[in-house]
């Protein structure tokens, strides 16, 4: 069995579907509000001074016996309604009222590994790689059609017992669109298994400024060849360079209003453009080939998000993007779902042309009958174009301020840090914390992303990882008095505790969500702002998305990606840990004045190594203690 079958294919006989348990999971639940309160409390303590935690605690105990007591009543009637209290809230509040632009801010993005590939980057490498790896996505959308896909379940190690999640973020995978709006954007899903019907399998093509519309499929209805893609994909190339398009892909990056205005003018303008402009908002993915030649993942990760936004399709939830020197990128909208999601698609296509990179050859020929590719040309007017040119000249303000790198460091893997008997995420969070500390002086509020998909259309929760736990450990890491047993056992104490708070985030019981809860309570039943979020602490300790450190552990592949902080002085770090390595994505403003990008990972890589040593000095000290 190939390992893509492993990981990711049913097999032929199994009556498993891929959504066959969405609707059987568990409702999402709602934590005590007494739970939740001291959750928050103990994230306060560790940012504050001994004062200002006291003012908190005073705010927190007259919300708890008064107002937050009524709040959550109401929470816990719309609880027991509905199977997923939270859904709806979370979608319209935290994303699509947004009305800034999705790019660079509001977008996720990863690099593509190559060196197992061996592939070798520089001219016309661009369609030949783009050819393969579109090949393998239009596989997976098959599968997802088909409901062939494997379930995604846990398994525990102890007990054998299985946990599913939910599967239906992958809905929004293929043929999904965030459409503006004047106030608030919608999400709109085109796709179907093949048992609910029909959906669109087109794709879209963008280069230099224009959009084609690609059917990957053969007119008997098998997917297009590898040589067949690469034989379109060179069409549209011959096509598309003489002379540069419309650029109406530009106006996706513009703010959300004024791309709502100026797209609801485009198709009030003929029907073709209404007609048009579906076609492109329903196509199974767009394919972005890109100008640029980054000669660095850091480079790659940073223009997928903030480089040539002409060619970019911001509204859809995946764009792949190709190169001129054939390096690529996956670039996902993170309303349509959370980072997992496009990193397992990004691991099954990278499985996919690892065991297939000795069979592309010659032996997949050209048939006659392809379906050409056709150009999208819009009605355009003076106010159109007008408006394009005036977004292309806002691009570069909007994007030059971003900053993004991608690292890697060998010896910190799995298997170097389950050495010392501890969870790797959170022995990875704990060096975070201690470079952050180092650089800055101070404890960073620190939001770690927890999944909830075991639940009924779940997605995350918030851990705090800056605990009391791990602030003690920072304060005494670099203090001599303090032996290194004590620190060792400071350590060990801080991961602790993350490892069980994580668990209790996985299941909806952190304190954000329903914090978060109770406010939308609060605002819909048109009262007052409760004091509790108008505490400078509340904002202090990450509240309303004003986490330092902006974290995700995304998997133990080489696969990994990232988003861009949550605030002007904070740090994305999302990292993803093998075997043997340490991979982090790092991402700044580039205008604050307090960070860098560069400057931390120097500190959580001399933070990595003298938490080994801490940890092996400890050891041989017991060892040495004990001969004695």
């Amino acid at each position: 069995m190939s390992m893509v079958d492993a990981f990711y294919v049913l097999p032929p006989k199994s009556k498993e579907r891929t959504f066959e348990y969405d609707k059987t999971l568990p409702s999402l639940p709602l934590p005590s509000l007494s739970h939740t309160l001291s959750r928050y409390l103990d994230s306060v303590k560790a940012i504050s001074t001994d004062e200002e935690y006291k003012k908190t605690v005073e705010i927190v105990q007259e919300f708890e016996n008064g107002i937050g007591k009524d709040l959550h009543a109401k929470l816990q009637s719309k609880a027991a309604d509905e199977r997923n209290w939270l859904e709806e809230w979370w979608e319209n509040y935290v994303y699509l009222s947004n009305r800034q632009p999705l790019l660079p801010d509001w977008s996720m993005s990863g690099s593509s590994p190559t060196l197992e590939l061996g592939w070798t980057f520089g001219p016309g490498k661009q369609v030949l790689y783009a050819s393969r790896y579109c090949y393998h996505l239009v596989s997976l959308f098959v599968l997802m059609r088909s409901e062939r896909y494997r379930p995604a379940m846990t398994v525990s190690r102890r007990t054998g017992a299985k946990k599913r999640f939910n599967m239906n973020q992958y809905r929004r995978l293929f043929n999904t669109c965030q459409i503006p709006g004047q106030f608030i954007d919608e999400m709109h899903t085109h796709f179907k298994t093949e048992s609910e019907g029909p959906c669109p399998t087109h794709v879209v093509v963008m280069y230099n400024g224009h959009l084609y519309k690609l059917e990957p499929f053969h007119p008997d209805g098998s997917q297009l060849t590898t040589a067949e893609w690469e034989k379109l994909l060179t069409e549209i190339v011959r096509h598309g360079a003489t002379e540069r398009g419309q650029d109406v892909a530009a106006l996706t990056s513009d703010n959300r209003t004024s791309w709502a205005e100026i797209r609801d003018h485009i198709m009030g303008l003929s029907k073709k453009n209404a007609d048009l402009m579906l076609e492109v908002e329903s196509s199974m993915f767009t394919l972005c080939l890109d100008g640029d030649s980054p000669g660095s993942a850091s480079e790659v990760n940073r223009l997928s998000l903030a480089g040539d936004l002409r060619c970019r399709w911001a509204d859809k939830a995946l764009n792949i993007v190709f190169f001129a020197n054939g390096s690529s990128a996956g670039l996902c909208n993170h309303a349509a779902y959370d980072g997992i999601v496009s990193v397992s698609t990004m691991h099954f296509i990278h499985l996919s042309l690892l065991e297939n990179r000795d069979n592309w050859i010659e032996s997949f020929a050209v048939r006659p009958g392809l379906i050409k590719p056709t150009q999208i040309l819009f009605d355009l007017d003076d106010k159109t174009t007008t408006h394009i040119h005036k977004v292309i000249g806002g691009i570069s303000d909007q994007t030059k301020h971003f900053l993004m790198i991608r690292e890697e460091l060998s010896g910190f893997g799995k298997d170097n840090i389950q050495k010392h008997n501890l969870h790797p995420d959170a022995y990875i969070q704990m060096a975070l914390q201690l470079a952050y500390w180092r650089l800055h002086g101070k404890p960073a509020p620190c939001y770690e992303t927890a999944t909830t998909r075991m639940f009924y259309n779940g997605r995350t929760e918030t851990m705090r990882s800056c605990t009391p736990e791990a602030v003690e450990w920072c304060q005494n890491m670099d203090n001599s008095s303090v032996s290194s047993g004590e620190k060792a056992k400071l350590l060990k104490a801080a991961i602790t505790r993350h490892v069980d708070l994580m668990k209790e985030a996985q299941g909806n019981a952190g304190c954000d969500r329903h914090l978060f809860g109770l406010y939308c309570v609060a605002m819909e039943s048109g009262l007052p702002v409760p004091n509790i979020f108008q505490d400078p602490n509340f904002l202090k300790s990450g509240g309303n998305g004003n986490f330092i450190l902006s974290t995700s552990l995304v998997g133990y592949t080489e696969l990994g990606g990232g988003v861009g902080p949550m605030c002007q002085e904070g740090y994305g770090c999302f990292y993803n840990i093998t075997a043997d390595r340490f991979f982090i994505t790092l991402s700044v403003h580039r205008d604050s004045y307090e960070t860098s990008a560069h400057k931390f990972f120097t500190q959580l890589v001399i933070a990595l190594f003298d938490m080994d040593h801490l940890l092996l000095s400890a050891t041989q000290g017991k060892l040495d203690q004990a001969k004695l």
